[in-house]
């Protein structure tokens, strides 16, 4: 590609206009590694330059791409810094609107002063699709405060986006006008516009809307009756949440792995600097008592390896980042996932056994109690479970409410027995929260047999008897053989 070949030209404006080039387009693409590698290399360069307009473009995309990595404080930093060196409306109009966007995600809030002030300059640079952005920003305060309001802020504002034709922001907007439907109780056409967003946002691979979209419509059907209808819309707002998380963890992942490498390349520079500085105070104090030199070399060494305990810490930090469950502790899909196909490789003719279960009725503690009792019933869970967890034996958190045990070389009985000492021991002692008893119980699929060469042979055999312990009532546990396939 022309544009990489340019990253290493001498020339510092056009090797910057390069690497914001290939920032986006990889952003765009969602190859979130290089977009951030990318990104990086050009602010690298940015204490090198004089012209005003290409900085703010690298503060632009800086501010972009860590407001999509939710480095909301970063991203304010970097918008306020292009606000002070701005000079055009249209600079002001960009600076402000994304430091509106990132004080949202910090703060949950915004100040209407500040709206009006980045509207003005919008409307001033005539930069419609940015004036209209922002309305897409605040939709959700504003879908809280008045949702009758926000429905014809939408509805007002839609033709013009789709004249623009800009269709992330079409996408928004319409999945505001969805919900404002469907909090004025407008069920009907609230069911019209949000598979209109579930439609877009899979065409589009925004994983976060659809996944958003498809769980309002799988609680619709649900509410009309239990029926299949509703059962699949679950599964689809499952899959689509787990695909938003792996896109959410790959991102935050490669943000900071570039900002890792980031600043390891500024400690180096340091270094050299701070070399060079003992290289001439060892020339000035030649003629001095040899105890000085033996300070100075001393006090760098101790800089380098404080410097490389720095960076050892952070590798370690983006290694559990990669493997394990942010808020329980225990294994993730991916790690998990790994560990048993190996497992399976390895142990071609011993007996392996799984246990899938995830919590009944999740949703409706979530609805009663806040998500943070959620949170804590998950974590209850974990701390309660691990600790009949035997040696073989592996736990991990597949997504949302789902989990699985992995137990090598056991068999059905064992695997059997073992599920429902965990149904008991989460079912027999409601968990203790703020003054209130949370009863938790939960639905077990258990299956063993001579392990087969696929994981995914062992997940959908558990997850058909899941699906049957379910639909028996919840609360219960049920096993089968594995059934090897010839």
């Amino acid at each position: 590609m022309l544009a990489e070949s340019i990253t290493t030209t001498p020339f510092v404006d056009t090797r910057v206009k390069a690497n914001l080039l290939l920032a986006n387009m990889n952003e765009s693409i969602k190859d979130f590694r290089k977009a951030y590698s990318y990104l990086y290399e050009a602010l690298k360069d940015s204490h090198h330059l004089k012209d005003n307009a290409i900085l703010n473009n690298i503060y632009t995309v800086a501010a972009q791409l860590h407001i999509s990595a939710g480095a909301y404080e970063k991203a304010y930093e970097f918008a306020r810094t292009m606000e002070s060196i701005a000079t055009t409306e249209r600079h002001l109009c960009i600076s402000q609107s994304q430091q509106l966007h990132a004080l949202i995600g910090l703060k949950n809030s915004y100040d209407p002063t500040s709206f009006q002030s980045a509207f003005a300059h919008c409307e001033a640079a005539n930069e419609r699709l940015m004036a209209l952005a922002l309305y897409v920003f605040t939709a959700d305060i504003e879908l809280k405060r008045d949702p009758a309001a926000l429905l014809q802020r939408m509805q007002d504002i839609l033709p013009e986006l789709e004249k623009i034709g800009f269709q992330f922001t079409i996408l928004k907007a319409r999945y505001y006008r969805g919900l404002a439907l469907l909090q004025l109780q407008r069920l009907s056409e609230a069911k019209q516009a949000l598979q209109q967003v579930f439609s877009q946002a899979e065409q589009l691979q925004d994983h976060d809307i659809a996944n958003k979209a498809v769980l309002h419509l799988a609680e619709l059907a649900e509410q009309a009756g239990p029926q299949p209808q509703a059962v699949l819309l679950y599964k689809q707002h499952i899959a689509a949440l787990n695909q938003h998380l792996s896109e959410y963890k790959e991102r935050s992942i490669a943000y900071h792995l570039a900002q890792a490498n980031y600043m390891e390349n500024q400690n180096k520079l340091l270094l050299l600097q701070q070399q060079n500085a003992v290289l001439q105070l060892e020339a000035e104090l030649k003629k001095q008592e040899l105890w000085w030199t033996v300070l100075a070399g001393t006090a760098f060494i101790c800089l380098l390896l404080a410097v490389l305990g720095l960076l050892q810490r952070k590798q370690r930090q983006l290694f559990l980042l990669a493997n394990t469950d942010g808020l329980t502790g225990c294994l993730n899909r991916r790690r998990f996932s790994e560990l048993a196909q190996q497992w399976l490789s390895q142990h071609p003719q011993q007996n392996v056994a799984l246990l899938l279960f995830d919590i009944d009725l999740f949703k409706n503690i979530n609805d009663r109690y806040g998500h943070s009792a959620g949170d804590a019933v998950l974590k209850a869970l974990v701390s309660r479970l691990q600790q009949l967890l035997p040696p073989q034996g592996w736990f991990a958190r597949l997504g949302g409410e789902e989990f699985a045990i992995w137990l090598g070389g056991a068999s059905l009985t064992e695997a059997a027995w073992l599920a429902e000492q965990c149904r008991l021991a989460l079912c027999n002692e409601p968990l203790q929260w703020q003054q209130q008893q949370i009863s938790i119980s939960a639905s077990f699929g258990v299956v063993a047999g001579p392990a087969p060469a696929e994981l995914e042979t062992l997940l959908q055999s558990a997850d058909q008897l899941l699906y049957q312990a379910k639909t028996a009532g919840r609360n219960c546990c049920i096993s089968k053989p594995l059934q090897r396939v010839e």
